[in-house]
C-alpha cells in the first residue's frame, strides 16, 4: 500500500440495527509510524466516513479524507506531517448490512413457521473487511483488535474471542465486548449476530461451539467430534498448541464459499457442517469432516503464520488441504482418503494445469479481483500434490522438523515461500528452494517421454498441454520413483531436459511415478504400454499405479495425440479391478463423454459405458451388503446414476420403483437418494417437475433439499430444464445455491445449450447478485458449468459478450473456458469426424 506506518491495534465498536440493516462504527487504530508523513491511506469501500482525527504527541488534528471509490482506499490528508512514533488514528463511519456475501452482510432464515429472521455476519477474505470499516486490508498489516457489538438483547453476538463482559444498554439493547484477539490480518477478523443455539464440549479447557439458527444443534455432534480429534493431532504434529480459549463452528444459511478460517470462529454453509445420521450421505459425511480439517488446520497454516501477500495464497490453501487429507486419513482409514486425494485434487489439478490459460502459483496479483481469480485448484490441489510430491522425496519425519520449525520461527508474523524452503533446507540439507522454484513460478507441468534402449532408460520432458499450439517449453526438477519388472526401484531428481539412466539388467517394463506421488505424466511406447496393460490385468501394479496409467491415457486421447479408441481399448484391462477410485474414475470418464460427443463417438461410450458399468453393479447391487467398504456406498450411487445416464433399462426401472415407495412412506437410503431422484427426473414429465419442485420448497434438512434443486436440472425436457433456470433465481433459492441448478444443466447433453443464451438473459441479475467483492468468484463458477460445451461459435460469441459486458474477477476463468471449448471441439473432431 505503500504506507510507512504498522498497525498495532484496533479498538473497533459497532452498533448494528437489525431491523433496519445499518450500523454505526467507529475505531480507535494505534499506528506505529516509520517515518514522517502528511498522507494516510487505509482501504474503504461502500462507508460513509463521519469524522477523522489523529492524536500525536498529545495534539489532536483533523485531516481532509477523500475516499476513492475505484481503488477502494480512504486517503487522509494532513496540512503538515506527522512525526515518527505510536498515534491514535479516530474515524467514525456507517454502513448498511449488505444484501451480497461478502463483507457484512445479511443472510435470511426461515423458520418452520415460515417466519423470516436475520443474521448479520461476515466474510472478509481476501480484501472485504473494508467493506466494514475502513482498515490497513493487506494480510501483512497484521495488528490485536479489540471488539465490541452493541445489539438487541434478543440476539447472540459471537466474535473470534470469548466475550469479556455485556453491559446492559437499556431494556432492548446490549453491548457486548470481547477479549482481545491474538495478532492476527483483518481478513480473519469475524463477527455475527442474530438468533443462534449452540451445543458446547472442551478440548483440553477450550470451548468448542456448534453454533446454528435455532433447532439444530442436535446436528453438531459429528462436527464437534472432528473437531476434537483433529485438533489434537495439530498440535501434535506441529508441535505448537492452539493459541485461542475457544473455537466456534458456525453454520450459516447463506455463505459464499464452502467454510472461511475466521480466528476462533470458523463460518461453514449449513451443508458443511450439518450431520443428520437418517439423511445424511456417506460422500457428505466425509466431505463434512474434510471441511472441518481442512479450516482448522488454517489454525496454523493461515492464521498464525501468514503470508505477506496473496502471491502465496498457496502457503494458506495448500497447506490446508493437504493436512485435511493427512489428518481425516489418520482417523477414518477406511475412507482411503489419500487415494480419494489422487482422484480428486490431483486429477482436477492436472487437468486445469494442462491448460495453456493455467497460471503460476506463485501469481503475480496486485488488485483484490486478481486475487479472488487464484482461489482455484491450483492454489489448492495442485500446491497441495506438489506437497505430497516433497514430503514422499525428502520423508516424512524431515518434513515434519521442517514445518514444525517454518511454524516457530514466524508464528503470529508473515512469511513468503523462501522462509518455508529454508526451514526444509535446514532440515534436509537438500536445495529445496531449487527444485521448488521450477514447480512454484512457472505455469503447467511436465510430460516425461520414456524410452528403453537394451539396459538403457532415455527420459525427456516437456509441458504438457491439450491445446497444441501453445507454448510448451519449461523444465522440471522431478523428483521420481521409478519401478521396473524385475524389481528394481530408482529414485533419481530428474533436472535436465533429457536424462539417461543405466538399468542393472534389460527390463521389458518399467513404471514412472510409482505411487502417483508425482505431479507429471508419463508416455510410454505400445510395446511397454501392452505390457504394463497385463500387470493391470493381473492386478501386479497397486491401486495407484493402476489409476495413473488410464489417467495418463485419457489426457493423451483428449490432447488426440492418440485416438480415444486406443483409451477404450486399454480400458479393457480393469474389467475386473473393482477399487473405487478406479471404478470413479473410468465410469465418470465415460459419461463424460457420452454427455459431450456425437454419433458414433457417443455410442461408443455408451456401449463401453453400460458394459463397465454393469459389470461392476453386479458386484455391488442396490442394497448394502454385510462387512462391504464404506466407499462402496459411494461408487453404488455413481454406478446408478452412470447407468442411468445411458439408458440401462432395468437401472431405470428399479429408480422409479423405489421412489414411488420413498413417497409413500419416506424410506430411502440416503446414500441412494441423489441417484434415484436422477433416474426419476431423466423419464419425468411436467409432473414429475412439480413434485420435486414441492419437495424442495418443504424440506428442511438441508442436504435433501439441495438434492430436490440439483435435480430440476436432470430433465431431458428443454423447457423443463428452462423452467428450472428461470427457478433458480427466484426467491425459493438462496443466492448461494442456485449452482445446484446450472451445474447440473452443464452436464445435462439434452439442454446445456440452454444454459449460455440463459446466462447472457440474465447477466445483468447475476452482475448485480456476485458482481462485487470475493462474491465474484460465484460469477466464475457459472461460466465454469459452461465447460462441456463444444460449438466454436459458442466459443466466439462468449468472447464477444464479455469483450462487451467486462467483469472484474473472472478474466482468468473466461480465458480459460474459451480454451477448454476449443479442446472440446478438436476431440470431437477428431474423434468422430463430424462437426458438433
Amino acid at each position: 500500500m505503500g504506507n510507512p506506518i504498522t498497525p498495532l491495534n484496533y479498538k473497533l465498536s459497532l452498533d448494528v440495527d437489525m431491523k433496519y440493516f445499518r450500523y454505526f462504527g467507529e475505531e480507535t487504530i494505534t499506528i506505529e509510524l516509520k517515518e514522517p508523513t502528511d498522507k494516510i491511506i487505509l482501504n474503504s469501500v461502500g462507508l460513509e466516513i463521519t469524522r477523522c482525527k489523529i492524536t500525536a504527541n498529545g495534539d489532536t488534528i483533523t485531516p481532509k479524507h477523500q475516499l476513492d471509490k475505484e481503488k477502494e482506499e480512504l486517503v487522509l490528508q494532513f496540512e503538515k506531517k506527522i512525526e515518527v512514533g505510536s498515534h491514535e488514528l479516530y474515524i467514525s463511519f456507517e454502513g448498511q448490512l449488505l444484501d451480497g456475501l461478502a463483507g457484512f452482510y445479511k443472510s435470511k432464515n426461515i423458520t418452520k413457521d415460515g417466519e423470516i429472521k436475520y443474521i448479520a455476519t461476515t466474510q472478509f477474505e481476501p480484501a472485504d473487511a473494508r467493506r466494514c470499516f475502513p482498515c490497513f486490508d493487506a494480510p501483512d498489516m497484521k495488528a490485536v483488535f479489540e471488539i465490541s457489538i452493541t445489539a438487541d438483547k434478543k440476539f447472540e453476538v459471537i466474535s473470534n474471542m470469548p466475550a469479556l463482559e455485556t453491559t446492559s444498554i437499556d431494556k432492548a439493547r446490549q453491548t457486548v465486548r470481547f477479549q482481545q484477539t491474538p495478532k492476527m490480518s483483518t481478513y480473519l477478523v469475524y463477527f455475527g449476530i442474530g438468533e443462534f443455539e449452540y451445543s458446547e464440549d472442551k478440548y483440553k479447557g477450550i470451548a468448542v461451539r456448534f453454533v446454528c439458527t435455532k433447532g439444530k444443534k442436535k446436528f453438531g455432534a459429528f462436527a464437534i467430534d472432528c473437531t476434537k480429534k483433529f485438533l489434537e493431532y495439530y498440535e501434535n504434529y506441529f508441535g505448537v498448541p492452539y493459541p485461542l480459549p475457544k473455537i466456534d463452528l458456525i453454520a450459516l444459511p447463506d455463505f459464499s464459499s464452502g467454510a472461511m478460517e475466521n480466528w476462533g470462529a470458523i463460518t461453514f454453509r449449513e451443508a458443511g457442517l450439518i450431520y443428520d445420521a437418517k439423511n445424511t450421505s456417506t460422500v457428505r459425511k466425509q466431505y463434512i469432516a474434510e471441511v472441518v480439517a481442512h479450516e482448522l488446520a488454517h489454525m496454523w497454516f493461515g492464521n498464525l503464520v501468514t503470508m505477506k501477500w496473496w502471491n502465496d495464497l498457496w502457503l494458506n490453501e495448500s497447506f490446508a488441504t493437504w493436512m485435511a487429507i493427512k489428518v481425516v486419513a489418520h482417523h477414518y482409514p477406511e475412507w482411503e482418503f489419500w487415494n480419494q486425494f489422487l482422484s480428486g485434487d490431483t486429477a482436477s489439478a492436472l487437468a486445469l494445469d494442462s491448460l495453456g490459460t493455467s497460471h503460476p502459483i506463485d501469481a503475480d496479483v496486485k488488485t483484490p479481483h486478481e486475487v479472488n481469480e487464484i482461489f482455484d485448484k491450483i492454489s489448492y490441489d495442485k500446491g497441495a500434490s506438489l506437497l505430497r510430491m516433497l514430503e514422499t522425496f525428502l520423508g516424512e519425519e524431515v518434513f515434519r522438523s521442517g514445518l514444525q520449525k517454518y511454524i516457530s520461527t514466524h508464528k503470529y508474523s508473515n512469511t513468503t515461500a523462501g522462509d518455508l524452503w529454508a526451514a526444509l533446507e535446514d532440515c534436509s540439507k537438500i536445495p529445496v528452494a531449487k527444485i521448488m522454484d521450477s514447480w512454484l513460478k512457472q505455469t503447467g507441468y511436465p510430460i516425461i517421454d520414456v524410452k528403453l534402449e537394451g539396459q538403457k532408460l532415455v527420459l525427456s520432458q516437456k509441458r504438457f498441454l491439450l491445446e497444441q499450439n501453445k507454448d510448451d517449453k519449461g523444465i522440471w526438477e522431478i523428483p521420481m520413483t521409478i519401478v521396473t519388472d524385475y524389481g528394481e526401484e530408482i529414485s533419481v531428481l530428474m533436472e535436465e531436459k533429457k536424462k539417461e539412466i543405466k538399468l542393472k539388467q534389460k527390463a521389458n517394463w518399467v513404471k514412472l511415478n510409482h505411487g502417483q506421488a508425482g505431479f507429471y505424466r508419463a508416455k510410454y511406447d505400445k510395446k511397454v504400454l501392452e505390457a504394463l496393460k497385463t500387470q493391470i490385468k493381473e492386478k501386479k501394479l497397486g491401486v495407484q499405479d493402476r489409476w495413473g496409467l488410464q489417467n495418463d491415457l485419457w489426457a493423451a486421447a483428449k490432447a488426440c495425440e492418440i485416438p480415444a479408441s486406443e483409451y477404450f481399448d486399454f480400458i479393457s484391462a480393469y474389467e475386473s479391478d473393482d477399487e473405487f477410485i478406479i471404478c470413479q474414475d473410468i465410469a465418470g470418464r465415460l459419461a463424460g463423454i457420452y454427455n459431450m460427443a456425437h454419433g458414433r463417438l457417443q455410442e461408443s461410450a455408451k456401449k463401453h459405458g453400460i458394459e463397465y458399468c454393469s459389470k461392476i453393479f453386479a458386484g455391488i447391487g442396490w442394497e448394502k451388503k454385510k462387512k462391504e467398504k464404506e466407499n462402496t456406498a459411494i461408487l453404488r450411487s455413481q454406478m446408478i446414476s452412470a447407468l442411468g445416464l445411458f439408458g440401462e433399462k432395468s437401472v431405470l426401472s428399479d429408480g422409479l420403483k423405489r421412489f414411488e415407495a420413498f413417497m409413500k412412506d419416506g424410506a430411502l437410503n440416503p446414500d441412494l437418494r441423489g441417484a434415484v431422484y436422477s433416474l426419476v427426473a431423466l423419464q419425468g414429465d411436467s409432473k414429475t417437475y412439480e413434485i420435486f419442485t414441492g419437495l424442495f420448497e418443504k424440506e428442511e434438512q438441508v442436504e435433501e433439499k439441495l438434492r430436490f434443486l440439483g435435480v430440476l436440472g436432470r430433465f431431458r425436457q428443454k423447457e423443463l430444464v428452462q423452467k428450472a433456470l428461470d427457478y433458480s433465481l427466484s426467491s425459493a433459492v438462496r443466492s448461494q445455491d442456485l449452482f445446484y441448478i446450472t451445474g447440473r444443466v452443464g452436464a445435462n447433453r439434452h439442454a446445456i445449450d440452454l444454459l449460455w443464451p440463459w446466462i447472457k438473459n440474465n447477466f445483468t441479475e447475476l452482475k448485480k447478485r456476485f458482481g462485487e467483492g470475493h462474491s465474484v468468484s460465484l460469477l466464475g463458477h457459472i461460466i465454469e458449468d459452461l465447460d462441456g460445451l463444444t460449438r466454436l461459435e459458442d466459443e466466439k460469441d462468449i468472447k464477444a459478450f464479455f469483450e462487451r459486458n467486462k467483469v472484474d474477477g473472472i478474466a482468468m476463468k473466461l480465458a480459460q473456458l474459451l480454451e477448454t471449448i476449443r479442446i472440446n471441439h478438436r476431440f470431437l473432431e477428431k474423434n468422430d469426424g463430424v462437426r458438433p
